[in-house]
């Protein structure tokens, strides 16, 4: 084989495009969407390039809990590869049906394509001293709270003050996979016709409690759906769906959707109600344009899209007041950490009081553009109260004008100053909404 056979053939590997993509991860070079999103590997590799890397981090620290236990001594940090082998290598041991010979021989054979022929015994003997001893280690109880629960710390610490009596039924839940929800588009069809034409194609699914969210029970590529071409459907988690029953808007109505992109709200607003007329706004100018051209797809008017800072008022140049403002402030993702496990690597408990002081002024900043009567919808995809309620609470001391309005939902639990969704299993990830009216003079 030539050399560059051989390198073809290294880059069609799914076990090493994975163990590249968790060095990064892991090391905090890159996230998980960025670096799925730029990944070349042809479309028949991606499935198992993603069940690896997704497995892997779902289940990061028990993985090192069993890894580093049959370690003499700690990797140096620029071997952080070979030690993302020994991980993926315990992970197809234990938690897929890959069997052992496989699972080793493959990680093995990684050491050559990574250019450290000196790991290889290593590598050998530590996979198959796991694979012999997996059974002890499902049923090992003496392990960290990390290792049992496949959570940091602080993350545990935080669950289990906030939520005392479903602390750990929230932690299995974001140890499992995520499903698949979509939502009919509504100026094209209804919800009945469109489950009917996923039952004829083959598909199993449930209808959600938002009115155009269906779940599938199996997921799959969504390009692969009936009507996906026609812009019948989108991707969209039901618990961000929820804001359908929150926003009944005339035709006419101004309406800012700040910090807009990937756009599902944007889009969501102007199929469930005609006629109004909708700015996007959002500091990416690229991610801006992919709103553009799903609403296209969609077969939507576009919205008007404004690239700016939401934390200033530059971008607000004509001085019109917007009667309703969404508001879906950047946060800690912890209500979506099972579809987005790197979460619970790549950030950091010292970030939640970060996130609380930026969810702070773009509230404030951008209640200036409101018009007396409007109201504002702050909503986060955590379920952290310090971003949530704890945020509210600060801004209503702040701003005299501004009242809290109930939010009636199907699903989820009344907080003092607004509705929290937490993570459902085969259902909605964790949401929190609040609606804010800003009083008459």
């Amino acid at each position: 084989m030539t050399d560059k056979q051989n390198s073809k053939t290294t880059a069609l590997n799914p076990r090493l495009i994975a163990v590249r993509a968790l060095k990064k991860i892991v090391s905090g070079a890159g996230s998980l969407d960025r670096l799925l999103a730029a990944d070349q590997a042809p479309s028949e590799l991606r499935p198992l390039v993603h069940e690896l890397v997704y497995g892997v981090l779902r289940h990061y620290f028990s993985l090192c809990g069993v890894v580093n236990q049959h370690m003499k001594s700690p990797l140096r940090k620029k071997d952080a590869d070979i030690h993302c082998v020994l991980l993926l290598g315990a992970y197809q041991l234990i938690h897929m049906r890959t069997p052992a010979y496989a699972a080793v021989n493959e990680s093995v054979m990684l050491s050559k394509a990574l250019r450290k022929p000196w790991s290889r015994a290593m590598i050998n003997a530590i996979l198959r001293n796991i694979s012999r001893q997996k059974d002890d280690v499902e049923r090992n109880n003496n392990v960290s709270e990390e290792a049992r629960y496949d959570h940091p710390q602080w993350m545990i610490d935080r669950f289990q003050l906030a939520y005392p009596n479903c602390w750990k039924e929230i932690l299995r839940i974001n140890n499992t996979r995520a499903p698949l929800a979509l939502r009919v588009n509504l100026s094209l069809g209804n919800r009945d016709d469109y489950f009917f034409a996923l039952s004829t194609a083959g598909y199993s699914a449930h209808q959600g409690n938002s009115r155009a969210a269906i779940t599938l029970d199996i997921a799959t590529s969504a390009k692969n759906l009936p009507g996906w071409q026609e812009g019948l459907i989108s991707v969209q988690d039901e618990g961000a769906q929820q804001l359908s029953g929150l926003i009944k808007l005339e035709p006419g109505t101004r309406v800012l959707d700040a910090c807009a992109a990937p756009g599902g709200k944007s889009l969501l607003v102007l199929e469930q109600n005609p006629g109004v007329s909708l700015t996007a706004l959002d500091i990416d100018p690229l991610r801006l344009s992919r709103i553009v051209e799903e609403a296209k797809r969609l077969n939507l008017e576009p919205p008007q899209v404004l690239s700016g800072d939401a934390t200033g008022l530059d971008w607000w140049k004509d001085n019109l007041y917007f009667d309703y403002i969404i508001l879906d402030a950047p946060c800690s993702g912890s209500g979506t950490i099972r579809r987005h496990p790197d979460i619970k690597l790549l950030k950091l408990d010292k970030d939640i009081n970060k996130f609380t002081e930026l969810q702070l002024q773009l509230l404030q900043n951008l209640w200036a553009t409101l018009s007396d009567g409007g109201t504002l919808l702050y909503a986060t995809c955590s379920i952290f109260p310090e971003e949530n309620d704890l945020v509210i609470q600060r801004f209503l001391a702040l701003m005299k004008n501004a009242c809290v309005c109930p939010v009636n939902l199907g699903a989820g639990q009344d907080t003092a100053f607004g509705h929290q969704l937490l993570p459902c299993e085969g259902g909605h990830d964790g949401f929190f909404f609040s609606l804010l009216k800003k009083q008459l003079p």
